[in-house]
């Protein structure tokens, strides 16, 4: 089993904006999204994605597809029934950073 996670992401960060033409200097804003079991909590992916306020291009929509493979085998192994997708934001009030995310499908598709 492989699964196709695909999604507009947009990232607005406060000192992206200030510099659009520079890049921040270290990356104090994260936004990850994670597969995890729905029982448990426990992550399924090995590296899941994750996207600082690095990004570029700052404050304009970017399209962006995943596939994931080798699903069968992890949910199989660990005899998961339930996948919950985690989307998750962490920022600071110093420079706050804005993680927007549009069109989000998550689809499966079985062998």
């Amino acid at each position: 089993m492989s699964a196709t996670l695909s999604f507009s992401l947009n990232v607005r960060s406060w000192e992206g904006l200030l510099r659009s033409s520079a890049r921040a200097k270290s990356s104090y804003d994260n936004f990850t999204l994670d597969l995890q079991d729905k029982a448990t909590g426990d992550t399924i992916l090995t590296n899941p994605l994750i996207y600082t306020n690095q990004f570029q291009p700052q404050g304009e929509w970017v399209s962006i597809e995943v596939t994931l493979t080798g699903l069968d085998k992890l949910v199989h192994e660990r005899g998961i029934q339930q996948v919950r997708l985690v989307l998750q934001a962490t920022t600071d009030s110093s420079n706050p950073t804005a993680f927007i995310v549009d069109n989000l499908k998550f689809i499966t598709h079985c062998q």
